[in-house]
């Protein structure tokens, strides 16, 4: 991951070429809550926004239970919100 551009580079230019239907965030890494929802409802709009966990066991930083749970939570403000089956293992 150390040579991918960065998040905010990413979302800029993905946003100038059109508005995404759908994103998936898999696997979801530990986050600044407000610019990651900001992001999403701003730039993208979605309509549905899928969240799967690492599956792969790469110890990558994963965001803690509560802050996990305030994102869906803020995301299903407004847009469909689906957890991925490997979710659950950060929800426990």
């Amino acid at each position: 991951m150390k040579n991918s551009p960065h998040p905010n580079y990413r979302a800029y230019h993905s946003s100038l070429l059109r508005k995404a239907p759908y994103i998936t965030i898999e696997p979801i890494l530990d986050f600044d809550l407000d610019h990651f929802v900001n992001m999403l409802g701003l730039d993208f709009q979605p309509i549905q926004v899928n969240i799967g966990a690492d599956s792969h066991g790469h110890k990558l930083p994963e965001p803690p239970k509560t802050k996990l749970l305030e994102l869906i939570s803020a995301l299903e403000s407004f847009t469909t919100v689906h957890q991925k089956p490997n979710l659950k293992r950060l929800l426990k």
